[in-house]
């Protein structure tokens, strides 16, 4: 799920070389919105799906470690992409979306060309979580409460770091729709320049 690396043919961003990174709080939508990118043929990838991609480590020491049971402290811990394999999938296909949520993503930013934060309603985050069945290790009720309390300042902290909301209230069909024509925007954007 979400592993998936077929072609891009979407004729309208065929020539479009461009690296996406889909960002926002755990249970927004990224995975559902890789799998419908996947689903349209993209080049998409979860990274928490991809072995060797992500690792849970400790914070101050860069460690791998294995997972708490029960509450996950992330003033602890930082759930990390590993370089060879990011820069691996990145070079996997001219267009490639990575979907994440990472501690360390901004010591990657240089390398995407379009940085997307999926955004959420407090109510909808809260029934989201609720029935997420991936991660069980952070259905923790406290990791959950952390989540909802913190989403909306995670939201404008990737907005102020130069992300591009996308609405995730919505259906997912719509909202890979609204990725797309941004993209389609962005192409347009280029071709024009040259």
């Amino acid at each position: 799920r979400g592993a998936t690396s077929r072609r891009t043919r979407n004729p309208k961003l065929r020539a479009l070389n461009m690296k996406v990174f889909i960002t926002g709080t755990s249970g927004v939508g990224k995975t559902t919105l890789i799998d419908e990118l996947a689903r349209r043929s993209y080049v998409a990838f979860n990274t928490d799906d991809i072995p060797g991609a992500t690792r849970l480590e400790i914070k101050a020491t860069g460690q791998a470690v294995e997972w708490p049971t029960g509450y996950v402290d992330w003033q602890k811990y930082a759930w990390n992409w590993q370089d060879a394999k990011l820069k691996e999938l990145l070079s996997s296909a001219d267009l490639v979306f990575i979907g994440a949520i990472v501690g360390n993503w901004t010591v990657y930013a240089s390398l995407f060309d379009k940085i997307f934060v999926l955004t959420v309603d407090d109510d909808i985050l809260n029934k989201r979580l609720s029935n997420l069945e991936r991660h069980e290790h952070q259905q923790d009720p406290a990791n959950i409460k952390k989540m909802i309390e913190m989403n909306q300042l995670k939201q404008k902290q990737f907005i102020d770091a130069g992300a591009i909301p996308l609405d995730a209230n919505q259906p997912v069909e719509k909202i890979a729709d609204d990725l797309i024509e941004a993209l389609q925007a962005a192409e347009h954007e280029l071709l024009s320049a040259d």
